[in-house]
């Protein structure tokens, strides 16, 4: 009989050394502890996950979820929520890529402050979340654009802006804001591409939210341009 030709691939030894009960014993506590490893990779891989998880079901009230609104004449049959797992998602990543808290947990805190966010969040265009705080310093308007596009991944902080708002300008917007708290959280309108405008505010311990896709006109339009008006920035689309 002839020999056996072993061909060696690029790269990789091949031993000649006889396999052995202590070479089979030496393998398997070397792959045992292998293995050992990427278990307690995994497990604090599921525990990151798991934490990030709840920190979104946390970061708005399970009222929101719980509470339904009738869609009459819409192509809606059943009621549906104020907010669902995949809208709270969505929402979340952009506001934490911006570093951005949950006011409905800052609501919680006892302090008492008032505090109002619009997020704007348009399918093709950055994001974008303008942010009033009343503070010892005063009122305190926060901006931050985002590199990423609303109806995709969230990015990062592209560019900032902060000023303190005059008097004035306070009770204008807590006016506006009065006016579009008086409405429903949510209405029945549907939409591919466009944009969620998102009220959010706390006051004395309560939490108000309202959401709107691509409203031309309305309260909930009118503080969002409000907002972006304070800020000083102009865009070019305004959906």
């Amino acid at each position: 009989m002839g020999h056996q030709r072993v061909t060696q691939a690029p790269g990789l030894a091949v031993s000649r050394k006889p396999v052995t009960i202590r070479s089979l014993m030496e393998l398997v506590h070397v792959n045992r502890d292998v293995t050992a490893s990427w278990i307690l990779v995994a497990g604090s891989l599921a525990a990151i996950v798991a934490a990030f998880v709840a920190e979104g079901r946390g970061y708005f009230p399970s009222a929101l979820y719980q509470t339904h609104v009738q869609c009459p004449g819409s192509d809606r049959p059943f009621p549906i929520p104020v907010l669902d797992e995949f809208e709270r998602d969505w929402y979340v990543s952009h506001l934490r890529s911006l570093d951005e808290p949950s006011l409905w947990r800052a609501s919680q805190s006892g302090d008492g402050r008032f505090e109002v966010r619009f997020t704007w969040l348009r399918s093709f265009h950055p994001t974008v979340v303008v942010k009033v705080s009343e503070t010892t310093e005063g009122a305190i308007l926060v901006a931050k654009e985002s590199t990423g596009l609303g109806g995709y991944d969230a990015g990062e902080i592209n560019r900032t802006a902060r000023r303190t708002l005059a008097p004035a300008e306070l009770a204008a917007l807590k006016a506006s804001l009065d006016d579009a708290t008086r409405l429903s959280a949510i209405n029945c309108e549907l939409g591919l591409d466009g944009a969620a405008w998102i009220i959010e505010s706390r006051d004395a311990g309560n939490y108000t939210y309202q959401n709107r896709w691509s409203p031309r006109d309305g309260a909930v339009n009118r503080f969002g341009l409000e907002m972006i008006a304070l800020t000083g920035w102009t865009f070019a689309d305004v959906y």
